[in-house]
């Protein structure tokens, strides 16, 4: 379990690269949370596949509620993309790790 300064400092560093403007996508879950589970190897394995395309960063929902009800988070784990500063798309459970490559992919490249 994270320390109160290193979740302040992963808050940090969320709010930074959103603020920096280009591409960044968080994904939210819970440590309760089953899906989220069983999502994140896939997850983990798509965020370090296009790591030259974005920034990639993970978020408890518990510890970044207020992010997460601002982006619409209602369902867990969401993946919320962010471009110029601003939350732009929103993808929630359940997706396929096909799913998650094409909302990857649409969001960065408009593919």
């Amino acid at each position: 379990m994270a320390t109160a300064a290193e979740e302040v400092a992963a808050h940090r560093r969320i709010l930074d690269a959103i603020d920096a403007g280009g591409p960044v996508f968080v994904t939210f879950s819970g440590s309760w949370c089953a899906s989220c589970r069983s999502a994140r190897p896939f997850i983990e394995a798509a965020a370090a596949a296009h790591a030259a395309e974005a920034q990639f960063f993970h978020a408890d929902v518990a510890v970044e509620e207020p992010l997460a009800r601002e982006c619409g988070v209602s369902k867990l784990p969401a993946v919320a993309f962010f471009r110029d500063g601003d939350d732009q798309e929103l993808l929630t459970w359940p997706f396929t790790p096909s799913g998650l490559e094409r909302f990857i992919g649409q969001c960065v490249r408009g593919d």
